[in-house]
């Protein structure tokens, strides 16, 4: 709350001071933004059938039920960003970012600032010790970002609040797309060098997760390199990222209140090639993490994590209206194994369909979704005409871990250690993806997407001898946005 509050009079004093009048011109503000506003409908949203007895075990994969519902889900969301640049003077900006209550706005009729009230599933050290966001005002527009942007003939540095991405977005995305609910964010220091073809940013920060920093003496520092040469349509990168700190790092939740990570110490170093074969293009990220997280398991000593991930993506443009690809990855699982923590999850932005992995199936949970556990395959078309933008995919996805019975598993949306009483299926199911856009002007876009999920027995898994049904999902989104 104490940061919160000296961001929002840090902001206002700004403002205040470009619009208050002088002998000189006023400061220039640029407004620019988005707001967008969706339907959605999903009929079997919980993927199976049974009356949902078993959705607060530990082991179980079955979703709450509403009363008296027949397993349909109706809501309605909006998003809403808002960003300020301020030119102070040739060697100096101001930019940030003003918004509203969780998923830069969240779900109409719901004022909550994060979808899940229950902190015991929503803030894991596990899979958002990758990924940090800043919290906002839910009754008024709040700061998300507010950094300064310093030039100099050598070098760019920037300071604050601010965002990154990183190569293809499966770890450091900044949200800048229009229907992004999530951002990472680095409270510190970035400087951006270019010589030649290369790009250089070492940086310095304090990682926050949803408002809480970790630590003041858990701090966040590394470089990356990126070697960008058109004349060779080749893309090579290397980031470096590395967290540290001592004992009594709060982090999370759990059933017994604060979790207090320690003697942290892991490393990520994530790789990323890009190649360009005339009307061809390839993509691969790989993401490296090693190192210690700390007691990330109740009751357990300092945790070693290792977890290594491939994501690929490719696209063949045929002519200006006709491209279509290969999408893939492998996203490591955990295995259960105490002494060491082996999941990786990417950034909730990262989406690889409609319905797999994309929150929405869980009434908790509408966009705080993150893919983990899972190779999957995604063969996508796309067709572009005038205004008109048509794209298709069909997705198949299978469990890297699972339950497996008489072993100890890990659930993986429930952050749980349990004792596996089944076996458990790896099949994720099959979708299909048709999105249509239209362009109505510079500004104004209107879209829909329709879904269909052949749901895998991997939902069925109940951690009992008696399983549920699996159920097809379908799923309808309308929306419009407008870009200003």
């Amino acid at each position: 709350m104490l940061n919160k509050i000296k961001y929002s009079m840090l902001f206002a004093a700004i403002v205040g001071f470009a619009l208050a009048p002088s002998k000189s011109l006023a400061l220039p503000i640029d407004w620019n933004g988005v707001f967008g506003a969706d339907y959605n409908y999903m009929d079997n949203y919980r993927k199976a059938t049974g009356d949902g007895s078993t959705a607060g075990d530990t082991g179980s994969q079955e979703s709450d039920k509403i009363s008296g519902s027949r397993d349909t889900l109706k809501y309605s969301s909006m998003i809403f960003r808002l960003n300020p640049s301020i030119l102070i003077n040739d060697s100096a900006t101001i930019k940030g970012e003003l918004t509203h209550g969780y998923g830069r706005t969240g779900i109409m009729g719901d004022s909550s600032i994060n979808n899940n009230d229950d902190e015991s599933e929503t803030y894991q050290g596990n899979s958002l010790f990758l990924y940090n966001t800043s919290d906002v005002s839910k009754n008024g527009l709040g700061i998300s970002k507010i950094y300064a942007e310093l030039y100099s003939d050598t070098a760019t540095y920037v300071v604050g609040r601010h965002s990154i991405d990183w190569a293809t977005g499966a770890v450091l995305d900044s949200g800048s797309d229009k229907w992004d609910r999530h951002y990472f964010v680095r409270d510190g220091v970035t400087v951006k060098m270019k010589l030649g073809y290369f790009q250089i940013e070492p940086y310095y920060s304090i990682p926050v997760s949803n408002g809480r920093t970790y630590g003041s003496s858990l701090v966040d520092y590394g470089f990356s390199v990126l070697y960008d040469n058109p004349e060779r349509d080749m893309v090579f990168g290397l980031l470096y990222s590395q967290k540290s700190g001592s004992s009594k790092q709060e982090v999370n939740f759990d059933d017994n209140g604060v979790v207090e990570i320690s003697e942290t110490d892991s490393l990520l170093v994530d790789i990323y090639i890009k190649k360009i074969f005339g009307d061809f293009t390839f993509e691969l990220e790989v993401p490296w993490i090693s190192g210690k997280i700390g007691t990330i398991y109740s009751g357990q000593e300092v945790s070693k994590y290792e977890a290594t991930s491939f994501i690929f993506k490719s696209n063949y443009n045929f002519n200006s209206n006709w491209k279509a690809g290969v999408d893939g990855g492998l996203i490591s699982g955990d295995k259960a194994d105490k002494s060491k923590f082996q999941a990786t999850y990417l950034n909730p932005n990262f989406k690889i369909a409609k319905i797999l992995f994309n929150g929405n199936s869980d009434l908790n949970k509408y966009h705080d979704d993150y893919v983990t556990n899972v190779q999957y395959a995604r063969a996508h078309v796309g067709y572009i005409t005038g205004k008109w933008i048509i794209d298709g995919a069909i997705i198949y996805a299978q469990a890297v871990e699972t339950a497996k019975k008489g072993k100890d598993a890990f659930n993986h949306q429930k952050h749980k250690l349990y004792a596996a009483g089944a076996t458990q299926s790896s099949d994720y199911g099959i979708e299909a993806d048709l999105d249509i856009n239209y362009q109505w002007n510079n500004e104004v876009e209107v879209g829909a997407y329709i879904a269909y999920l052949n749901t895998g027995d991997y939902f069925a898994f109940t951690n009992t001898a008696k399983e549920s049904s699996v159920a097809d999902v379908m799923a309808v989104q309308v929306r419009t946005a407008i870009s200003f």
